[in-house]
C-alpha cells in the first residue's frame, strides 16, 4: 500500500481516540461472547492470535498495536498464518486492521487493530449464560426430573464447580462440592456410556485438548474434572489477580494448555520420585508459576511494542518500557517484567 494513502498516523492521540471499549470489563465481556459465538468457526492458532490480540489492547482498551512477525512469534507460527488468521478474525467481525506510519520518518509501522464488540443483541445470550449460578440445593430437586438432559446442559451445571479437593486452596472455598452429586446423576441416569475416566469428562463436555494435557496426572477422575472446568482458573485468578490483574481477568484455560501440559508432566515424575503431599496440590504451584511466567514475558513484549512505537530506541525505550510495565503488572510482577525488559536490551546492544 502507498504511503500516500495511509491516513493514521501511529502515536498516543491516535490510538487514543480509536479505543472501542470503556473498561478492561467491557473488552473482557466482548472477548467471551466473541469466542462464544464464532469459537467453532476458529482453528486452535487464530483463537490463540486473537486471545494474544486482546492482550495487547489493553491499555487504549480495544486498541492494539503489534507487528504480524511478534504475533507470529508469540503465538508459535509463521506470518503468513496470522495475515490468514487476521482474514478470518475480520471476516466475523471479530477485528478491524488499519495500517498505519510514523510521524517522524514516515515509514509505514506494525498494524494497529481494533477488537470489536458484538452487537447488542448477540451479545446477551453470552451474559445470560454467567448471569446465575446453580446451587447444590437445585441441583438435586431438578436430578429427577431432568434425567435425560443432554452433555451441554450438564457442563451447564457443572460449570458453577469451583472447588479443587485435595489442593491448597481448598479450605478457602466456600461453595458447596457439586462434582460428586453429578457424577452420581450421570451414574443412575439412563445415558449408555461406560464409566471410564475418559468417558466421564467425555460426558461432561471437558475438551480433548485439556484433558490430554493433565493426562499424566494419577489423580481421580473426580479431581480431573474439578481441575478441568474451574479449578485451574479459579487458582490462577485467585494467586496471580494482584501480580498480573489485566491478564487474569481474561484468563482462557485453552490459552494456556502447554503450560498446563508442561506442568502435569513435571508434577507426574516428581510424583516418581518422592512421596508428594498432595498432587493436585504441586501440580497447581507449578501452573501458577509457568503461567507468571507467560504474563510476565507477554507484559514485557507489551511495554517494548509501546516504546518502539513512540519512536523510541536503546535506553529511552528500555526507561519507557519499564515505566509503561507497571500498567500491566504490579508488586512482584513488575519486578519480573522489568527484569525481561532488562534482559532484552541487553542483547539487543550487544
Amino acid at each position: 500500500m502507498s504511503l500516500k494513502n495511509i491516513t493514521h498516523i501511529l502515536n498516543t492521540e491516535t490510538l487514543a481516540a480509536m479505543t472501542t471499549h470503556d473498561s478492561v470489563d467491557e473488552l473482557n465481556a466482548t472477548y467471551w461472547a466473541q469466542v462464544t459465538a464464532n469459537g467453532d468457526q476458529l482453528t486452535k492458532l487464530e483463537r490463540e492470535a486473537y486471545f494474544r490480540l486482546n492482550q495487547f489492547a489493553l491499555r487504549y482498551v480495544g486498541v492494539a498495536y503489534l507487528s504480524a512477525n511478534k504475533l507470529a512469534t508469540i503465538v508459535g507460527c509463521g506470518r503468513a498464518t496470522i495475515f490468514r488468521a487476521f482474514k478470518k478474525l475480520r471476516s466475523l467481525g471479530m477485528i478491524e486492521v488499519l495500517n498505519a506510519k510514523r510521524r517522524s520518518d514516515n515509514r509505514q509501522t506494525a498494524n494497529i487493530v481494533r477488537i470489536l464488540p458484538l452487537p447488542i443483541e448477540e451479545m446477551a445470550p453470552a451474559n445470560e449464560m454467567v448471569s446465575e449460578v446453580p446451587s447444590a440445593e437445585k441441583e438435586s430437586k431438578k436430578h429427577d426430573s431432568d434425567k435425560g438432559k443432554t452433555t451441554k446442559e450438564a457442563k451447564e451445571l457443572n460449570d458453577s464447580q469451583g472447588a479443587i479437593e485435595n489442593g491448597p486452596q481448598a479450605a478457602q472455598q466456600n461453595d458447596p462440592p457439586l462434582i460428586s452429586s453429578l457424577l452420581s446423576s450421570f451414574s443412575l441416569s439412563s445415558q449408555p456410556f461406560d464409566t471410564t475416566p475418559n468417558e466421564i469428562l467425555s460426558a461432561f463436555s471437558v475438551g480433548t485438548e485439556l484433558t490430554r494435557a493433565i493426562h499424566p496426572l494419577a489423580i481421580p477422575v473426580e479431581q480431573r474434572l474439578e481441575l478441568l472446568t474451574k479449578g485451574i482458573a479459579n487458582h490462577v485468578r485467585s494467586v496471580l489477580s494482584r501480580q498480573f490483574p489485566l491478564f487474569v481477568r481474561n484468563f482462557d484455560l485453552l490459552a494456556y494448555v502447554r503450560q498446563i501440559e508442561s506442568a502435569a508432566i513435571r508434577t507426574a515424575y516428581v510424583a516418581k520420585q518422592k512421596n508428594l503431599r498432595s498432587v493436585t496440590g504441586y501440580f497447581l504451584s507449578v501452573v501458577i508459576s509457568l503461567v507468571r511466567d507467560e504474563m510476565a514475558q507477554m507484559a514485557a513484549e507489551i511495554a517494548m511494542e509501546e516504546a518502539e512505537g513512540e519512536g523510541l530506541s536503546g535506553y529511552a525505550a528500555m526507561a519507557y518500557a519499564r515505566y509503561v510495565a507497571q500498567e500491566y503488572a504490579s508488586g512482584e510482577g513488575v519486578t519480573q517484567v522489568r527484569s525481561i525488559i532488562d534482559e532484552c536490551s541487553i542483547g539487543e546492544t550487544g
